[in-house]
């Protein structure tokens, strides 16, 4: 089993600054349940979003839910560098309550190489619960499978 990194992104980077809202219309998205991470936030979720045959990835804290639509405030790099929420989204919550868009698949958007990609299919296949998820430093993270067959 190994460890895969995430790198938190910002909403400033070139890629992504004028296709957010875009991608984010036509439900281009992967989202998963992440553990809370005290100096971060509670009810935290990966969002990973496809930009130049790249997965950009953030996570979200979800600050409302009414069964039908959770609101989530977007945490770029610049957010957990200490500055100030600047994005605010409504996502849909999809059967068995969760907010990830399985119906659509990063396949023809990411290359298909992309590490990134293969642990998204991974996760959709096993369930973020097979995974443990930790801050490793600066704007990086890591998911370790925890069973054998949990892996990317």
């Amino acid at each position: 089993m190994n460890s895969t990194s995430i790198h938190i992104s910002s909403l400033r980077h070139k890629d992504v600054m004028n296709e957010f809202d875009n991608i984010l219309k036509k439900g281009k998205y992967a989202c998963f349940p992440a553990p809370d991470i005290k100096h971060i936030g509670k009810n935290l979720y990966l969002l990973g979003m496809p930009f130049n045959k790249k997965i950009h990835w953030f996570m979200a804290e979800e600050t409302t839910n009414n069964g039908r639509n959770a609101t989530l405030n977007i945490i770029d790099k610049h957010v957990i560098d200490g500055n100030s929420i600047s994005k605010i989204i409504t996502l849909p919550i999809m059967e068995r309550g969760i907010l990830d868009n399985t119906e659509y698949s990063l396949s023809n958007e990411v290359d298909r190489y992309n590490t990134d990609m293969k642990m998204i299919q991974a996760i959709r296949k096993n369930t973020m619960g097979d995974y443990d998820f930790y801050y490793s430093h600066e704007n990086i993270f890591k998911i370790t499978p925890r069973k054998s067959h949990a892996n990317f």
